[in-house]
């Protein structure tokens, strides 16, 4: 868009382009006038119609030769200023034209510099943002989950931490595991009598599904679990003899 300087310093250059041009055809007629007038004395001179104007003539001879010199001299000095007006003229064209080419050319550049960057960055936005934005949703949901878990398995291990060494038959609350996708252990026990109920196997496959240390021992992997589902370690059966089948909670 062309700002009101802008448009000021283009007229003003257009009228000095104008006024040089008539000064150009200015010099143009006074020239050819010139040119016409010496034509005409040299004719006069060389071609007399009487002895009278011959007489004249002769008479007149140094006064014509005095015109003549000073025609030439005009005729000179018309043409060296309209050499240099012509020059002058050509040099503010060439000027002006060299300029604007210069403004066009950055300003082809700018505008391509600018829609390049525009695409770069319009590309950078649909590449990373959506996927930044999931990466965050995925992120807050599994946290979520964490907490959901941490709480519920927090809850469980309150209530576990409350049965006493007899209450053998008493519900165990159920203790997630600490896997991507928590979830209940299929080997987990109903109560501590199911538990003492279990085999040395599968006990020991019990730990391991919580991503425990299994051991050899039985008591050791009956002793591990229990506490880790928060049953307190006064409270925990010493020998197995429960005469009970095992069970799993369902």
């Amino acid at each position: 868009m062309t700002t009101r300087g802008e448009g000021l310093e283009e007229a003003r250059q257009i009228a000095t382009i104008v006024e040089m041009r008539k000064t150009v055809s200015n010099l143009i007629d006074n020239t050819k006038q010139l040119e016409s007038q010496t034509q005409t004395f040299n004719e006069v001179a060389s071609k007399p119609t009487s002895i009278s104007l011959q007489a004249d003539l002769d008479v007149d001879a140094p006064a014509l030769e005095k015109l003549h010199t000073i025609l030439r001299a005009h005729n000179a000095e018309h043409g060296t200023n309209l050499e240099q007006v012509k020059k002058e003229l050509v040099q503010e064209l060439r000027r002006q034209f060299e300029g604007r080419i210069k403004d066009k050319i950055q300003q082809e550049v700018r505008d391509s510099l600018v829609a390049q960057i525009k695409v770069q960055v319009d590309d950078q936005i649909v590449e990373h943002i959506p996927v930044a934005l999931n990466q965050q949703l995925e992120e807050a949901k599994a946290q979520l989950r964490e907490v959901k878990v941490a709480l519920q398995n927090s809850e469980a291990r309150t209530r576990n931490g409350m049965l006493e060494a007899t209450d053998l038959t008493e519900p165990l609350a159920i203790v997630l595991t600490p896997v991507l996708n928590p979830m209940k252990s299929r080997l987990y026990p109903v109560d501590m009598c199911s538990l003492l109920a279990y085999d040395l196997e599968t006990v020991k496959a019990l730990v391991r599904d919580y991503d425990l240390v299994d051991s050899d021992e039985f008591e050791e992997n009956i002793r591990t679990f229990l506490t880790h589902i928060g049953v307190h370690a006064d409270c925990i059966p010493t020998v197995n003899s429960v005469g009970v089948p095992a069970k799993l909670s369902s």
